[in-house]
């Protein structure tokens, strides 16, 4: 089957901008992500979240506020997460809320700083409002999130007994 030249032409022209679009991550930013992060009914502060892709690629982290409040930064504050599937890590933090970077220096401080403290399990163990660590660790966490979430929620309800993880 032979095409015409119109024809042809068209079809390099789709192809070259399919490859060209494909080329520049076309649909791969952030979208803005905001949520709250509850622990047995009450605000969780001063806890990291992180949005760790089921595919390996890019994690989106956050900070709770004494609202529980967070909101997700990939790349720069604020942006948000790539779309794609998540399983969802929570740690809390063994100095309470952090202020909010405002900065991509600050953001990756804060982050530095939740990971280093977040090594010492035990103490946050022992803590009031401690997370239990199974919300902690990639491997054991039930928390999922479909990034962009078809209901627009984002909030994580959490809880500190085994059996109650269960029946969620």
């Amino acid at each position: 089957m032979f095409l015409s030249k119109g024809k042809l032409a068209c079809l390099v022209a789709v192809a070259v901008a399919a490859a060209l679009l494909a080329g520049t991550g076309c649909g791969s930013k952030p979208m803005g992500i905001k949520g709250k992060v509850m622990l047995d009914g009450a605000p969780l502060s001063g806890a990291s979240v992180e949005f760790v892709p089921e595919d390996g690629g890019h994690s989106a982290v956050g900070i709770t506020d004494n609202e529980g409040k967070f909101s997700l930064t990939t790349y720069k504050p604020g942006d948000g997460a790539l779309r794609g599937e998540y399983r969802v890590v929570v740690k809390k933090t063994p100095q309470g809320a952090l202020s909010k970077p405002d900065t991509a220096e600050a953001m990756k401080k804060v982050m530095l700083e939740s990971m280093m403290a977040n090594q010492n399990r035990a103490l946050q163990n022992n803590a009031k409002g401690s997370v239990p660590s199974d919300y902690g660790e990639f491997e054991k966490t039930p928390l999922r999130q479909t990034v962009p979430d078809p209901k627009g929620a984002y909030d994580l309800e959490l809880a500190s007994s085994q059996q109650d993880r269960r029946a969620r």
